[in-house]
């Protein structure tokens, strides 16, 4: 079985990662404003519109840290609360509730489906919608296989709210299909986290959390190896959940959005699992050793990425796509690594032949993987 045939769909607008977060801090001084009945001026706002602007650029900025990442909302791009389409913050301090952030997502989606999947294309046998951040019924999926009149052909599987790992998730998803009835599965990544962003929640934890997500959309397809292009051949895939730590990562829906917790011990819990993880998953495959493999790890941000590399004594050129796709794009849930997929197949300095390692992380504390091999480049 094969991944190929990666096509992605950038969001429609894009920042500079600094002019994000000086957004952030507007929106989060407005909200805090409203809810003190503070006016502009006010010591205790400069003192607060300070104290957070300090915190959230040391947290967001730096060498190796993310450069830029997009969003669908414009919301993003401008300060005049009046006429934004979520965060109004002056007249609903947390935003719109979910209900309207939904009715955002499901259009959004619906956009995304339509450009994957233009008038007169063929859809797959199945169609894998994988997504985090948003969910209605019917689903964009769904809508895409009535408007192209492919309902007897075609079949909708949803893999929501698993988390940053759920591309794995979904792989093996298509690989139980494609071993059952040999037919291929696209899988769709919708991911819209910026539409979650809460700007009444100050504490460092959030503010980590704010400074990390992005938005990003990806499709890709799994069977048969094409002749179109590069793809990679999976060897295996392996999936676990770390002992006593569910309480390390949450995931919840709020009244006005869905909430994440993320505990600072993440980086060491998965360091210590890591290696008992990657010695389970080779000999699965039928393998020994990784220390000329490269590493698609999920980028849930600069330190887990450090911390992997370190441990595992990395080179860089071994995971320097995820940190490419890290900066370039920010932490896109479940989207993010398959745009390190998408990054390798497509640079020539991945040889045919090279053993790629993937791995990505979530709520459980779950390690999700598989061992790729590069074929065709």
């Amino acid at each position: 079985m094969y991944l190929q045939d990666f096509t992605v769909l950038r969001p429609q607008f894009e920042t500079e990662q600094k002019s994000a977060l000086e957004w952030m801090v507007g929106a989060h001084s407005a909200a805090r404003k409203k809810l003190s009945g503070w006016q502009q001026g006010d010591k205790e706002y400069e003192a607060f519109r300070s104290e957070l602007s300090e915190k959230l650029m040391k947290l967001g900025l730096g060498n190796g840290k993310i450069q830029k990442r997009s969003s669908e909302l414009r919301d993003f791009f401008h300060s005049d609360w009046s006429k934004m389409d979520i965060f109004n913050v002056e007249e609903h301090p947390e935003g719109y509730m979910l209900d309207k952030r939904m009715d955002f997502f499901n259009e959004s989606a619906s956009r995304v489906f339509e450009e994957f999947y233009p008038e007169g294309s063929k859809l797959p046998a199945h169609l894998i919608h994988t997504t985090c951040t948003g969910y209605v019924a019917p689903s964009a999926a769904q809508k895409i296989v009535s408007l192209r009149n492919m309902g007897r052909e075609t079949a909708v599987t949803h893999a929501y709210h698993m988390g940053c790992y759920a591309a794995m998730k979904s792989v093996r998803m298509a690989m139980g299909h494609f071993a059952l009835e040999q037919t291929p599965a696209d899988i769709v990544h919708t991911e819209i986290c910026t539409l979650h962003f809460n700007p009444t929640l100050h504490s460092t934890e959030q503010l980590v959390v704010q400074s990390l997500f992005a938005d990003g959309f990806i499709k890709y397809s799994l069977g048969e190896r094409s002749e179109k292009g590069p793809s990679l051949k999976i060897l295996t895939v392996e999936e676990e959940i770390i002992e006593n730590s569910i309480e390390k990562m949450t995931w919840d829906c709020h009244p006005s959005s869905f909430k994440m917790t993320i505990s600072k011990d993440i980086p060491v819990l998965l360091r210590k699992s890591m290696k008992g993880y990657l010695e389970r998953l080779f000999k699965k495959a039928g393998r020994s050793s990784w220390k000329n493999a490269r590493f698609a790890i999920h980028p849930g941000g600069p330190k887990i990425i450090d911390q992997i590399a370190s441990h595992l004594e990395l080179a860089p050129e071994q995971y320097c796509h995820s940190v490419e796709v890290l900066q370039n794009c920010g932490n896109m849930s479940s989207a993010t690594l398959p745009h390190v997929w998408d990054l390798m197949l497509k640079d020539d300095s991945v040889k045919d032949g090279e053993l790629i390692v993937s791995m990505a992380f979530g709520p459980g504390l779950s390690f999700c993987g598989g061992l790729f091999e590069k074929r065709g480049s």
